[in-house]
């Protein structure tokens, strides 16, 4: 009975104390979940644009290539022929991902003064910061990664999801289209300058050989040469081909912040600092009231 009554003793103290404090702790409410509206407002939006593609395959690139691959041995090795065989989808994400790709992409675009926005002044066209202070490429390309883009695989189908998170749902979907469009270019052109390099090669041991059964395999490894130039030159998407292109988000089809959930986080966090305040007030006063007692 004595445990019980004092369980009830306490539980009755928590309730007085939290009539005393009930302008506090409304006041607290208000602070708490006006401050989580204002910064749920003041937050700027941001938009999520997806350009959904499709690894091209080494047959589609040229089956001729990667087939003579393993019929020629030694001399197509020498000859650049691997360059087009299994590991093209590896070598297209990688590229696409790469710090050297990201980079140039970043400076033919312009992208610092956008990516750093809230340290640019549009009018004067010139840095809010010292010298010491404008972020570095390298700070950008992190940002970039970490914040921005993102390019996921599935595995079971073999998408890929090259996604761009940003402020702006036109600028996003225009990085995001405009990243694919320079990877197909940057694996064409090397494509082609590989096989250009091949070409040469190859007609050097032509010149040098006379052996007839020789002849004729590099005459074949030429022809699968000219044809990979030609793949490249006729194919556009020639690594990734796209099978929907990013649209831009419309106004309202922001992905975050959450606003509700922010306004919400907000409630729940005046409610436990009420608890919290209640109850600290709750044992301050009950010491105080012992220290009392002892006293008397």
């Amino acid at each position: 009975m004595t445990d019980g009554a004092s369980f009830m003793d306490g539980r009755a103290s928590l309730l007085e104390i939290a009539v005393r404090l009930r302008m506090y702790l409304v006041a607290l409410g208000v602070v708490c979940v006006v401050g989580a509206l204002v910064v749920a407002v003041v937050l700027p939006p941001v938009y999520r644009a997806e350009v959904i593609v499709l690894p091209v395959s080494p047959e589609a690139a040229g089956s001729l290539v990667s087939g003579l691959a393993s019929q020629l041995g030694v001399l197509g090795s020498l000859a650049g022929l691997d360059a087009a065989g299994n590991s093209m989808k590896e070598e297209a994400l990688a590229t696409l991902q790469s710090r050297a790709f990201t980079e140039e992409f970043i400076v033919e675009r312009n992208l610092l003064p956008r990516l750093y926005y809230k340290d640019w002044n549009a009018q004067k066209l010139a840095w809010n910061l010292d010298d010491k202070e404008i972020p570095s490429l390298w700070e950008a390309k992190r940002l970039f990664d970490e914040e921005v883009r993102s390019v996921t695989e599935n595995r079971r189908s073999g998408l890929v999801t090259v996604a761009i998170e940003w402020i702006d749902p036109q600028e996003a979907a225009d990085w995001a289209n405009d990243l694919v469009r320079r990877a197909n270019s940057r694996m064409r052109h090397e494509a082609v300058q590989e096989a250009q390099k091949s070409l040469v090669y190859l007609n050097r041991e032509l010149e040098q050989t006379s052996v007839l059964e020789v002849r004729e395999a590099v005459f074949r490894l030429i022809e699968s040469q000219t044809h990979r130039i030609m793949i490249a030159n006729v194919r556009e998407d020639y690594a990734f081909k796209v099978i929907d292109p990013a649209k831009a988000p419309d106004v309202d089809g922001y992905i975050r912040p959450r606003r509700a959930l922010i306004v919400a986080g907000g409630a729940l966090l005046a409610v436990f600092l009420g608890l919290a305040i209640v109850l600290v007030v709750t044992t301050f006063t009950d010491l105080s009231n012992q220290a009392s007692r002892k006293q008397a």
